[in-house]
């Protein structure tokens, strides 16, 4: 288990003052490192040590010369969450896909693609028992079962949060808009207009996880399709992105929605009960954004 295990594996909490303090003062040797973060002088730093290995074994952090060090284009502590997706949802770090062992952060990207790929109108998300129900449910293989335990289920909803992946509002949903509101810029990039079936192709190698990503197909590979049903029509987006877009879309949104040419060439927002919320077949950035 990588970091779905948090009390051996690190909180982000730590995380973030690990690596603003290497971006402000580094490269540091490791003890040198730990005494500017520990709470107090005789703290206890084993949580800190824990965490820095994990992301040093991850790659956000280096060991260059005894010293602990960020590349310069991971210093930026604004970007830490999407630098933190892009390492966990990598390839190098997620070998063995289906390995309770050898792996770096495939457990997390189970379980993360797991909870995105159902229905959130209807599932049951607020209990870890709930959540393994519905696991026993979809998928065949036992040895393939993803939160087995709380532990497991309080990490992902953990870093799920910090990762713009869940959204809390009277209950937790999970809900991707924070992550593809940041993601927006590397998807567009010099582009102002995509077709929608580029948008989102490229937006599912950002994101894995997401309609389409290689995670997304490597976990609905899994699930037993007669207690699991994949979207009614292939052009029908799945209820988490779904919401996600609908959000970024609203007026004052950083997108807009647009229908320019044969709707059987776009693609369906989808609401609760599989209801239609809308066909686009472009995506733009809004001004300004």
């Amino acid at each position: 288990m990588t970091i779905l295990n948090t009390a051996s594996d690190g909180f982000f909490n730590v995380l973030i003052v690990l690596h603003r303090t290497v971006a402000r003062d580094g490269p540091l040797d490791r003890d040198q490192l730990l005494r500017r973060c520990r709470t107090a002088p005789d703290a206890d730093d084993q949580r800190l040590r824990q965490t820095l290995l994990r992301w040093t074994q991850l790659g956000l952090f280096q060991e260059q010369d005894d010293k602990i060090a960020l590349a310069a284009e991971d210093r930026d502590p604004d970007r830490l969450p999407a630098r933190c997706r892009e390492l966990l949802l990598c390839e190098d770090n997620n070998q063995n896909f289906w390995d309770s062992e050898g792996t770096r952060a495939a457990d997390f990207t189970r379980a993360l693609a797991f909870v995105l790929a159902q229905d959130i109108y209807t599932a049951d998300f607020e209990t870890h028992a709930s959540v393994q129900a519905l696991e026993q449910r979809q998928i065949r293989e036992a040895g393939h079962r993803i939160l087995q335990n709380d532990v497991r289920w309080n990490g992902l909803r953990f870093w799920g949060d910090y990762l713009g992946f869940f959204w809390v509002d009277h209950r937790r949903w999970p809900d991707p808009t924070a992550a593809v509101r940041e993601e927006l810029p590397a998807v567009f990039g010099s582009a102002r207009e995509l077709p929608a079936a580029e948008f989102l192709r490229r937006l599912a190698e950002r994101l894995p996880v997401l309609d389409g990503g290689r995670w997304r197909i490597e976990v609905e590979s899994a699930l037993d399709s007669a207690a699991w049903h994949r979207p009614a029509q292939d052009n029908l987006l799945s209820t988490g992105l779904s919401r996600a877009l609908w959000r970024l879309a609203k007026p004052g949104g950083p997108i807009l929605l647009d229908s320019q040419a044969d709707p059987m060439e776009g693609r369906i927002l989808q609401g609760a009960g599989g209801r239609h919320w809308r066909t686009f077949t472009h995506v733009l950035r809004a001004a300004g954004a």
